[in-house]
């Protein structure tokens, strides 16, 4: 689901369209304690955005899994590491440096390789 509007707004949607889906389903219900029913788990897929994942807590609870999309937190990643390395600040002159064959650790989740990498001795994890 995709729409430019207010975070409230669109929140509410995609509320209404997991419950659409059953997504909000009810797996397992807790009568005696009180405590509030297990959901189905769900995978949400959203760009990292803090006001993204603050809303999904309410909406799906614990059973969730977040995954931020990969375009999002690798333009961060550039932006932080090009300055660092020396490469130039345009994308389509990225083939006179290392870091784009060292993006691709970044892409297998090898992210403190590929950090270390980038910044040298600026980074320690």
């Amino acid at each position: 689901m995709a729409a430019r509007e207010a975070a409230p707004a669109f929140a509410r949607r995609l509320g209404a369209e997991a419950a659409r889906r059953d997504a909000l389903d009810a797996v397992r219900w807790h009568p005696r304690d009180g405590t509030p029913a297990d959901l189905r788990a769900v995978v949400i897929l959203g760009d990292g955005a803090k006001w993204i994942w603050e809303h999904i807590a309410t909406l799906f609870g614990t059973e969730r899994t977040e995954i931020a999309d990969w375009y999002h937190p690798s333009q961060h990643v550039w932006t932080v590491s090009l300055p660092a390395s020396g490469c130039p600040a345009r994308p389509d002159r990225l083939g006179c440096c290392d870091l784009e064959s060292d993006f691709a650790s970044l892409l297998v989740g090898d992210f403190e390789q590929y950090v270390s990498r980038a910044l040298g001795a600026a980074y320690s994890p």
